[in-house]
């Protein structure tokens, strides 16, 4: 019996020192991957990682890291001085890593408790002081902020998989103003092979509310989003991407401010990349149920757009050089000449397979009527030379627009953009001698007439109460409703 027990015991220690040497291992296999990844973030365009320190132990470890933003936006002041903030774009990043091949940290449920891995990396964020100056600001108390959960299981190889949880939050904000809110949580999975040359993941929130007392209610309804990204041979990221949103709106409790609500409803956006060889196609298509604004309902909207036979490599190099430029920027200013300069020098090559653009669909719909349009621009580029003139890339292009547009809705559109265009332009203007405003009457009739002159000069075609447009360019001449038309004269030229 006591060589039974003794063997047992034999064992025992030599399990949880092979167990022991394993695990070690494990960590040091698990700290080369995770200095590998902080090495890798370097090619992230909007990111930036920087490892600050790593101790490792036998079965578990601890790192902290800094992410932060590349170019983060300047935050407007709080006061009148026009003064603008920086942005505080770090967040100080603490991980808890526990090593293979069972680690003995806890998963959330949904992943599974002791999965064989390389490690289980735990993470707390830390946000940027300057934040909590933010919250100060905003009357923003950050320990009633919803808790946050973040486990990686980072597989053999580099390959992980990543859960973000934000846990539901329901309370107020604020201390004078207060404002009650309801969220109820937010989901983010991500699978990622090394270099994050391919992830794929999923995005979920059921709702948020929120409303301030006698004031307004905001409203949020089921948003879901799935991702499935390969980097391609050019260098750019290929696959599909779908987002949707059920609802947002916006409701002022004062009817006097009711014109001023908003609400969207059926949300959705599609985009997918492809490429054959060289050729690179991708589309995007963005539609929503209905809208309501001040402006009217509208609905069955939507904008899907396709650009077909774009140079691959030429694209993966214009991003690396604004990568570079915004490193050597010297003001937003500099970073837009020299980035119209960098697409201007490769343009001969983006346009060399001849490639297309095509809006597919592009309009609404209301009680009123319905704006369609549809349009396709091709570039000829087999005939470009390292330089490239305008005359030359006129010549090169061909379009082929049509557009309709239901009498009333059109009328109705015009008079809105040109109320907002006058409420634009007259903010900061010095009062002048008063005049008196035109009238709904008046403003509809004016532009009845100028539609109606448009008619007359075959501008536009007048069926049925819709009016219609179609264009076409080809070889340097426009044909404009089947007459052709001089550039100049369309300019208002004489």
């Amino acid at each position: 019996m006591k060589r039974l027990l003794g063997g047992i015991l034999v064992l025992a220690v030599l399990a949880f020192v092979a167990l022991g040497a394993a695990s070690y291992w494990f960590g040091v296999q698990t700290e080369r991957e995770y200095k590998a990844m902080i090495q890798r973030s370097a090619d992230w365009q909007n990111f930036k990682l920087t490892g600050e320190e790593y101790t490792r132990g036998v079965f578990s470890s601890e790192a902290k890291a800094t992410l932060e933003l590349a170019n983060p936006p300047p935050l407007p002041s709080p006061d009148d001085s026009g003064e603008e903030k920086p942005f505080p774009s770090k967040v100080m990043l603490v991980h808890q890593i526990s090593h293979g091949p069972v680690p003995f940290g806890m998963l959330p449920h949904a992943v599974g408790i002791m999965r064989p891995a390389l490690a289980v990396i735990e993470t707390k964020a830390s946000i940027d002081p300057r934040f909590k100056e933010l919250f100060k600001e905003l009357k923003l108390p950050e320990n009633r902020l919803p808790a946050m959960d973040m486990f990686t299981v980072l597989k053999w190889g580099g390959e992980g998989d990543t859960h973000w949880t934000i846990h539901p939050f329901k309370g107020e904000l604020g201390e004078a103003e207060k404002v009650a809110v309801d969220f109820s949580g937010l989901k983010l999975r991500i699978e990622y092979t090394p270099g994050f040359r391919r992830f794929k993941g999923s995005l979920s929130m059921d709702g948020l509310e929120a409303a301030a007392p006698e004031e307004w209610d905001l409203t949020l309804k089921r948003m879901s989003g799935t991702f499935d990204q390969v980097e391609g041979m050019s260098g750019i990221y290929l696959g599909d991407v779908t987002y949707t949103l059920e609802l947002i709106g916006f409701k002022h409790r004062d009817p006097a401010k009711a014109r001023k609500n908003f609400s969207l409803q059926g949300f959705s956006v599609k985009t997918q990349a492809q490429e054959a060889g060289n050729d690179l196609s991708s589309s995007a298509t963005f539609s929503l149920d209905q809208v309501d604004t001040e402006t009217g309902s509208f609905h069955k909207a939507i904008f899907d757009l396709e650009l077909r036979k774009l140079d691959g490599r030429a694209l993966s190099e214009f991003q690396r050089t604004l990568k570079e430029l915004r490193h050597q920027s010297g003001g937003p200013e500099q970073l837009s000449e020299k980035t119209l300069a960098a697409f201007l020098g490769l343009l001969p090559r983006l346009l060399k397979n001849s490639p297309e653009v095509e809006i597919r669909q592009l309009g609404f719909a209301s009680p009123d009527g319905e704006i369609r349009a549809a349009a396709k621009l091709t570039v000829d580029g087999t005939n470009f030379r390292e330089s490239l003139s305008l005359p030359m890339l006129m010549q090169s292009a061909r379009l082929d627009a049509s557009v309709s547009a239901a009498e009333k809705v059109l009328v109705r559109l015009l008079k809105s953009l040109e109320s907002s265009d006058q409420a634009t332009s007259g903010e900061g203007e010095e009062e002048s001698s008063p005049s008196a405003p035109m009238t709904d009457e008046e403003q509809e009739a004016r532009i009845r007439s100028t539609l109606s002159a448009l008619v007359a000069q075959r501008f536009l075609v007048l069926e049925n109460g819709v009016y219609k447009a179609n264009a076409k360019y080809a070889s340097g001449e426009l044909t404009l409703n089947g007459q052709p038309i001089r550039l100049d004269k369309l300019l208002g030229g004489e």
